[in-house]
């Protein structure tokens, strides 16, 4: 019995460990990365998008 818990507890903070690194990497480059790109562009669409979202409603969502 002593061994599940170790064992489980080994593999919960292996997992942790993992994903904190793994989250901490992706979030640092994807984070940069895409806010740059994606902010400019809706507000650009938010512009156009604004007057055609008003008669369609669908552009909004699908923008």
């Amino acid at each position: 019995m002593d061994n599940l818990p170790k064992k489980n507890e080994s593999s919960s903070n292996s997992t942790l460990n993992s994903s904190s690194n793994s989250s901490s990497k992706s979030d640092k480059k994807p984070k940069p990365e895409p806010e740059p790109k994606p902010e400019p562009k809706p507000k650009n669409s938010s512009s156009d998008s604004s007057k055609n979202a008003k008669s369609s409603g669908s552009g909004v969502t699908a923008s």
